[in-house]
């Protein structure tokens, strides 16, 4: 089979919901990876012990932008500063 370099890392982020997923869909996924690309799945952390729904979605929503390469000022693990104990989420 043929590979084809999406280039950079971070050009195509695919979120995946975690669900029954079929031969299809892993195949999709293997092709995605294989051309460079990340998939991210879209199921959210807990570590920095979000309060709110809100403040739950918003793990999933760091994430991906952390993947992007953008400045986030999102929970670190380990950090000695985390916005999500000043009320961030």
């Amino acid at each position: 089979s043929q590979t084809h370099h999406i280039g950079k890392n971070h050009l195509l982020q695919p979120l995946t919901i975690v669900s029954k997923l079929n031969l299809i869909h892993i195949n999709n996924m293997k092709t995605i990876t294989e051309a460079g690309g990340i998939i991210c799945p879209a199921t959210p952390s807990f570590y920095s012990k979000p309060t709110t729904i809100e403040g739950v979605a918003k793990t999933v929503v760091d994430r991906v932008i952390d993947l992007m390469g953008l400045e986030n000022d999102s929970y670190r693990w380990g950090s000695l500063h985390n916005p999500s104990e000043e009320g961030a989420y």
